[in-house]
């Protein structure tokens, strides 16, 4: 164990195999890392799918509750906003990144999300529309309205021309 050669091949050998295998470990690493984001992505985007599917029956005439549901929009318009032929937005970052409208029902009234726009990988409108559902629901049982819980709704997902994403309510 006097030879130099010797110390000089273990020493390159063990720096030789400590790139090789920092390579193999930051790649193994980096699937792990990508498998893991992807199932993190993919539980967030079914959990906002069901928060957004849910919808609200009020048992009462189109234009009272259509009356009770402008009266809520324009109590806060920084979140909400009315627009064209009878839709509703909800704003995360634009006016209409979640499209409401009122849709007839065998009990009355449906106020259900049609649309909402893909942010940072998930829908984003999931908060605003659980706060527009129970604000309508209180506005209506204030007036002496019955409410209950419509059927839920499915969403598919579509690319936009702009580059973003939008999930639609599939008919």
């Amino acid at each position: 164990m006097d030879n130099p050669v010797i110390f000089v091949v273990l020493i390159v050998a063990v720096i030789v195999g400590a790139m090789l295998l920092g390579g193999f470990v930051r790649r193994s690493v980096v699937r792990s890392g990508g498998r893991y984001g992807r199932r993190v992505a993919a539980s967030r985007v079914d959990d906002a799918l069901g928060a957004l599917g849910a919808t609200l029956v009020v048992h009462a005439p189109e234009p009272m509750v259509r009356e009770i549901v402008d009266e809520v929009i324009r109590h806060d318009p920084r979140r909400f906003s009315l627009l064209e032929h009878g839709a509703y937005g909800l704003r995360f970052v634009e006016e209409d990144d979640g499209i409401v409208r009122l849709a007839p029902d065998a009990n009355g009234v449906r106020l259900q999300l049609e649309s909402a726009r893909e942010y940072l990988g998930a829908p984003k409108a999931s908060g605003f529309w659980a706060d527009l559902r129970e604000r309508v629901g209180e506005a209506a049982t204030s007036r002496g309205l019955t409410v209950s819980d419509g059927a839920p709704l499915s969403y598919e997902r579509r690319e936009l021309d702009g580059g973003g994403v939008e999930w639609v309510w599939t008919r």
